[in-house]
């Protein structure tokens, strides 16, 4: 199998921004929502769009054309979930109990001020919940509370913040850095993975370090 065929093959189809892609886009983030995603996909393809318009490779007419599509998948899935909590989904509701209520007491999860700002939803603490990876009990609790106003604004204001960081880094860096689109992929895989990591150590680092710190004070 050539590997770098078929990223040559993807990157191309991106490029087009054609409805089939952007149909993709949308199925890929509906599901999502319920939690089901291939990591470091859509950061990969957005860290490539934003390479691809800064080399003039995409129009920001089809930039735009494919967050749409994204936000739309979002829109749709939260939607959907918000839904089924609203008519009582045992399984959901059991999730949100098991699931919510743990991440919101791990305060290296959650720091207090978020959480005393999650206390008092408006779209806003929110979007900021989801951008913690606190999207799916954030659906729940305004599923509960019969907000879906206030759940298509978050998801829009996040999916903006989550989406765009990523497309200026890849602009950022098509303005800097004179490398193949197949390069371009490799290097952001490996950069997220290496984020990712670091990210999970530090979290494991100090989620021991309170732990330790707890035990000396009893």
């Amino acid at each position: 199998m050539d590997v770098q065929a078929i990223l040559e093959q993807v990157i191309n189809l991106i490029g087009t921004a054609s409805p089939q892609v952007a149909f993709i886009l949308f199925a890929l983030c509906a599901i999502g929502e319920f939690g089901f995603s291939i990591p470091f996909l859509l950061e990969t393809v957005w860290i490539l769009c934003g390479y691809q318009v800064s080399r003039g490779l995409l129009s920001p007419f089809s930039l735009v054309f494919l967050i749409s599509g994204t936000i739309a998948g979002r829109e749709a899935g939260s939607i959907i979930l918000y839904h089924l909590s609203r008519y009582g989904s045992m399984p959901l509701i059991r999730f949100y109990h098991r699931r919510f209520e743990e991440k919101m007491a791990d305060k290296e999860a959650v720091p207090e001020k978020i959480a005393r700002g999650l206390a008092h939803l408006s779209p806003f603490t929110v979007a900021i919940g989801r951008l913690m990876w606190l999207r799916i009990p954030l659906t729940l609790t305004l599923g509960a509370q019969r907000r879906l106003g206030t759940l298509t604004v978050a998801v829009l204001l996040a999916a903006l913040a989550w989406d765009g960081a990523y497309i200026i880094l890849g602009a950022t860096v098509g303005t800097t850095v004179m490398a193949k689109p197949v390069n371009m992929v490799l290097y952001s895989v490996a950069g997220l993975s290496l984020l990712y990591g670091v990210t999970f150590a530090i979290r494991r680092i100090k989620k021991f370090v309170a732990a330790k710190r707890r035990e000396n004070q009893t």
